[in-house]
C-alpha cells in the first residue's frame, strides 16, 4: 500500500511538471502561439476576401490554385510581421506602437504582393482580381491587430470590472509625464495587481483637467493634501524617475500630513531606447535611497545587450555588494556563462542560489578563489575561458587598511596584477576594473592602492589584445560596512546613530545605479582610460541621518539621538570630485566621463615599482609606514593618514608575506615588459 502511495505521488509529480511545463510561458511558446495563429488568421483572411469579392460565391476556377495562393500570402506575410518585431512583443502589454508596426508589415506584404501581380499578371495571377490584395490587407489587419490587443482589452475590462471592489487600493500618480502615463496604463492591463489609480497630480498647468487612458489630472502636486482627504487616498506612486531629493522631501512631508504611509517609487533606471519600459513589477516601497535625490540614470540596454549576450563573463569579488549587484544585471543580459569569484564561500553560495532561482536557463559557474593566488587564477581561466572580465575584488574598508597597508598592496595592488595578466595570457576580450572616488588625490592607503591598480590596468591596456578600462565612482548605499546597514544595526538596538563629523560630505549613489553605469562604461573604455561616473550633487551625512530616522517614522534627536564620533584613519572630510584633479573629457553616453591627464606608467615601469613593493613585503623593512612610503613615490597626489601614533600598538605585528610570486611575463608577449631577479 505504502509503494503505491508513492507511485502515485510519484505520477501527480510527473503529471503537475507536464502540466507546468506545458502552461509556463516562455518566449519560444510565445512566438509558436503567434505563428500558428498567424497562419491560421491569415489564411481566414485570405478565404473571407474571396468570399466578400463573389458575394459568397467563389467561382470554380479559383479552387485549383488556392493552395498556392495560401503559400504565397501568408508566407509573405509572416516574413514582413517577423522583420517588424512583431513576435516579440509582451501581449499584456501590446499598444498603439504593436498597432501601428501590424500596418506597416501588411502594407509592405501588399506593396510586393501586388509587384508581384504586376509582374506574374500573364503567369501565375492571370485572372486574379487585384480588389482581393486590398480586401485582403484590410481583413488581415483586422483580424492580427484584435489577437494581438485582445489579452489586454481583456485585463482592463476586468479591471474595470472590478475597479469599485473594496479589496483596491486608491492611489494619486505623481507625475503625469510619459512614465505615469504608461504606469497607469500597465495597472489597468494588470488587475491581479489591486490598485486603482485615482488621478494624476502634476505642476503644468497645461496637463491638469486632461484625461490620460481614462484616468484624470487632478490638480498640482501641492494640492496632494486636499485631494488625498476628497478622494479617500490610501497611498500614491511617484512616477517621476528623476525627482530633486528637496521635492522628494517635500512629497513625503505633505504624504505625512494626511496620514498615508504607503508611498511607492518606480526605478530610477531606464532603458535610453525604450523610455516607456515600464512595469508594474518594478514598482517598490520608498527607501533611504530616495533621499538621494531621484536622478534616472539612462543606459543603452541594446548596445549593452550586444556586448554581453552569448559571452563568458568573469566576476570577481562577486559575493560582495557591488559585484553581486554586476553579476545580477549581467545575467539579464543572457549570457552564455557566469563564472562567479569569491573568496568568501558562504555569500558566494548563496548568490548562487539566487541567480539559478532567477535565471534557471543560465549556466552559473561558482569559483572559490584567491585572487592573490596567480596559479588557481591561470587555472581557472584555462578552463572556463572568459570573454569579459568584471574585477570588482578588493579590500575596501578605509580606516581598516590603514592598520594593515599591506593585506591592502596584496588584494588591491598584486590581486589586480595577477588577474589582469590572466587577462592577457588567455586573451580575454575586455577587462573592467571597479575603482573609487578615494583614488583622486588619496588620503587613504585604500585609495591609493586602488589608484595603483589604475596604473596597472592603463599599463596593461597599452598592449596586446585585451582592452582594459577602470571604471571610478563614489560611495553606494547600502554596500557592505557602508552607512544604511550600520545605521539600521544600531536602530534596531535603540540607537543612538553615529556620524563622524556634523559637516562630512560624500558623493553617493546606489548600487544599481552605479553598475548600471558600470555596464554603460565598458562599451567605451578600450585603451586603459580612467571612465569616471557623474554622482551628483554630495550629501551631507549628517542631515541623511537625520531623513532615515524620518523615514522610519523616528523624530530625531527626540526619539533617537545622532552622536559624532570623530573622523576616522584615512578619512576626508570632504570627498573631491571623480574629475577634481585634470578634468574629464565627455563621452557619448550620459553621465560618464573620461580622466584626461592622469599619471600613467610603461609596463617596465610598473614591473620595476612591484619589484620594490615585493622586496618591501618579503624582508619586511620596518613598520606598516614603509608600504605608505611606496605609495608615495609611486602615487605623487597621495597624503598619508597623519595620525600615525593611533596605530603604533600595530607596528609589533611581523609584516604580511605574499606567498606568491609574479608570474613570468615571458609567457607574454610584451618585450618591453621583463621581470629580472625576484629573490
Amino acid at each position: 500500500m505504502i509503494l503505491v502511495n508513492i507511485m502515485k505521488e510519484k505520477l501527480n509529480g510527473k503529471l503537475y511538471q507536464a502540466l507546468h511545463f506545458l502552461v509556463k510561458p516562455t518566449n519560444s511558446k510565445r512566438v509558436l502561439f503567434f505563428l500558428t495563429s498567424d497562419i491560421i488568421l491569415c489564411s481566414l483572411a485570405l478565404f473571407l476576401s474571396f468570399l466578400l469579392r463573389f458575394d459568397f460565391k467563389i467561382p470554380f476556377e479559383y479552387g485549383s490554385n488556392f493552395p498556392l495562393f495560401f503559400l504565397i500570402f501568408i508566407s509573405t506575410k509572416l516574413v514582413f510581421m517577423w522583420v517588424f518585431g512583431l513576435y516579440r512583443i509582451t501581449w499584456r502589454y501590446a499598444g498603439l506602437i504593436e498597432g501601428f508596426n501590424i500596418l506597416k508589415a501588411l502594407a509592405s506584404a501588399l506593396f510586393v504582393l501586388l509587384a508581384s501581380y504586376t509582374v506574374l499578371n500573364e503567369g501565375l495571377f492571370q485572372g486574379f482580381p487585384r480588389s482581393v490584395f486590398f480586401l485582403d490587407f484590410f481583413v488581415s489587419l483586422s483580424l492580427i491587430g484584435f489577437l494581438r490587443i485582445s489579452k489586454r482589452l481583456y485585463f482592463k475590462a476586468s479591471h474595470l470590472w472590478n475597479g469599485n471592489g473594496k479589496s483596491r487600493n486608491r492611489y494619486l500618480i505623481i507625475g503625469a509625464g510619459n512614465h505615469g502615463q504608461r504606469l497607469v496604463s500597465h495597472i489597468l492591463a494588470s488587475p491581479s495587481w489591486k490598485v486603482q489609480p485615482i488621478g494624476f497630480l502634476d505642476d503644468d498647468p497645461i496637463k491638469i483637467g486632461t484625461k490620460i487612458h481614462g484616468v484624470q489630472v487632478l490638480g498640482k502636486i501641492s494640492d496632494l493634501p486636499y485631494i488625498a482627504e476628497r478622494e479617500k487616498i490610501n497611498g500614491v506612486i511617484l512616477a517621476i524617475p528623476s525627482l530633486a531629493r528637496k521635492i522628494l522631501i517635500e512629497i513625503l512631508d505633505l504624504c505625512k500630513s494626511v496620514g498615508i504611509e504607503n508611498v511607492l517609487v518606480l526605478p530610477a533606471i531606464v532603458d535610453k531606447d525604450s523610455a516607456l519600459s515600464i512595469n508594474v513589477k518594478d514598482i517598490r516601497d520608498i527607501n533611504v535611497e530616495e533621499l538621494l535625490g531621484r536622478r534616472a540614470v539612462s543606459v543603452e540596454v541594446k548596445q549593452i545587450e550586444n556586448f554581453l549576450s552569448g559571452k563568458r563573463i568573469l566576476i570577481s569579488g562577486a559575493a560582495g555588494s557591488i559585484g553581486s549587484e554586476i553579476a545580477n544585471q549581467v545575467c539579464n543580459f543572457n549570457p552564455k556563462s557566469g563564472i562567479l569569484l569569491d573568496i568568501d564561500e558562504t555569500d558566494l553560495y548563496m548568490l548562487e542560489l539566487k541567480l539559478r532561482r532567477a535565471f534557471p536557463q543560465l549556466e552559473i559557474k561558482p569559483i572559490l578563489c584567491d585572487i592573490t593566488n596567480p596559479a588557481r587564477l591561470n587555472k581557472v581561466f584555462e578552463i572556463y575561458e572568459p570573454e569579459i572580465v568584471f574585477h570588482a575584488a578588493a579590500y575596501k574598508q578605509v580606516p581598516m587598511m590603514e592598520y594593515y597597508p599591506e593585506e591592502a598592496a596584496k588584494v588591491n595592488i598584486f590581486g589586480t596584477y595577477n588577474l589582469a595578466l590572466a587577462s592577457i595570457q588567455n586573451q580575454v576580450e575586455k577587462f573592467v576594473f571597479i575603482s573609487t572616488d578615494k583614488a583622486v588625490n588619496p588620503t587613504s592607503v585604500m585609495g591609493a592602492t586602488k589608484r595603483f591598480a589604475e596604473f596597472i590596468c592603463t599599463a596593461f591596456g597599452h598592449n596586446g589584445k585585451t582592452k582594459f578600462c577602470s571604471v571610478r565612482f563614489g560611495n553606494v548605499l547600502g554596500s557592505r560596512g557602508s552607512v544604511i546597514p550600520i545605521w539600521t544595526e544600531q536602530l534596531k538596538r535603540g540607537g543612538p546613530l553615529t556620524v563622524t563629523h556634523q559637516d562630512m560630505q560624500r558623493y553617493i549613489m546606489t548600487i544599481p545605479e552605479a553598475v548600471a553605469l558600470v555596464l554603460q562604461a565598458s562599451l567605451k573604455g578600450n585603451d586603459g582610460e580612467v571612465l569616471v561616473l557623474d554622482m551628483g550633487e554630495p550629501i551631507n551625512v549628517y542631515k541623511l541621518a537625520e531623513e532615515f530616522l524620518k523615514l522610519h517614522k523616528i523624530r530625531p534627536h527626540q526619539d533617537v539621538d545622532i552622536v559624532i564620533t570623530g573622523i576616522r584613519p584615512g578619512e576626508k572630510l570632504y570627498e573631491e570630485l571623480l574629475t577634481a584633479e585634470n578634468g574629464t573629457s565627455k563621452t557619448e553616453f550620459e553621465g560618464i566621463w573620461i580622466a584626461k591627464n592622469y599619471k600613467q606608467y610603461s609596463l617596465e615601469e610598473v614591473n620595476h615599482a612591484l619589484m620594490e613593493l615585493l622586496k618591501i613585503s618579503q624582508n619586511g623593512h620596518g613598520p606598516s609606514f614603509t608600504i605608505k612610503d611606496w605609495l608615495k613615490k609611486y602615487v605623487k597626489t597621495y597624503t598619508p593618514w597623519k595620525g600615525k601614533e593611533e596605530l603604533g600598538f600595530l607596528y609589533d605585528l611581523p609584516a604580511a608575506q605574499p606567498e606568491y610570486t609574479p608570474a613570468s611575463p615571458q609567457q607574454m608577449e610584451f618585450p618591453a615588459f621583463k621581470f629580472t631577479d625576484l629573490k
